[in-house]
């Protein structure tokens, strides 16, 4: 018998939900009762309340699109640019060794401080916030996937130049599907980071997006707002996760959980 088997499914969905219905029935008790103040930490059902209002007054769509598509611009630009530079990286190691100490001073800054520089620089619109969203993604890619790289067993690597095999096979065949798996690791932590970035440039200037609805929730003292679009982007984030999900079962079914 295997004492390390899988729990079942509907078990793990079951504890899920009571799990969530026990935090939100003691938090809505605390509130209803002033062991909680309610103005700095609402109630469940007035988050509710909200959330259906935006929902029903169709407000929110033009929010939830402008920061969905702010993410996704930045997660991918990030991807993209993380690959490309660990593979220059990879077949240079001449250009890593000059270059490793400023990416590694890039990588240790807080990237979010330099929100007000993108938004002087590139404006209020969608381009700041996809700015700053990718240069939350890309370090992260790019350590993953130079990391996947060099996992590769360079026994493997002569053997298969030595059968007459080209770069672009080496590449395609070899390198990046080891690297791949390295990559996939990394996704679902950098989508939460393309998020955040997202999040953090409307919060600091913008005229649409979860994050501006959030800053404007909180100048007029209003948590119940701010708890509704912290609501908001949760079911954002279980959305990119399912879809980054349903593409790595397409391409690294192996690694799929």
């Amino acid at each position: 018998m295997n004492s390390r088997a899988e729990p079942a499914p509907w078990l793990i969905y079951t504890l899920q939900v009571a799990l969530v219905t026990a935090a939100l029935g003691a938090w809505e008790f605390s509130a209803r009762s002033n062991r909680l103040i309610s103005f700095f930490f609402s109630r469940p059902m007035a988050i509710a309340s909200r959330v259906w209002e935006w929902v029903w007054g169709e407000t929110i769509y033009r929010h939830v699109w402008q920061t969905l598509a702010e993410t996704t611009t930045g997660f991918l630009l990030g991807v993209l640019a993380g690959l490309v530079i660990a593979l220059i990286c990879y077949y240079s190691p001449l250009i890593y060794r000059i270059t490793q100490p400023f990416i590694d001073v890039a990588n240790a800054m807080p990237r979010a401080v330099f929100g007000p520089l993108f938004i002087l620089w590139f404006g209020l619109g969608m381009t700041s916030k996809s700015v700053l969203a990718a240069s939350l993604v890309v370090f992260i890619v790019f350590y993953a996937t130079l990391t996947g790289l060099r996992e590769v067993d360079q026994n493997v690597v002569y053997k298969i130049r030595l059968l007459g095999s080209s770069q672009r096979d080496l590449l395609v065949h070899v390198l990046l599907p080891s690297a791949l798996v390295w990559v996939f690791s990394s996704l679902r932590t950098s989508v939460g980071f393309a998020l955040a970035g997202a999040v953090v440039g409307e919060y600091i200037g913008s005229t649409r997006g979860i994050g501006y609805q959030i800053a404007l929730s909180e100048g007029n003292l209003d948590a119940t707002g701010i708890f509704a679009g912290l609501f908001v982007l949760s079911v954002m984030v279980l959305g990119m996760n399912a879809v980054l999900q349903w593409i790595e079962r397409r391409l690294a079914p192996w690694r799929a959980a």
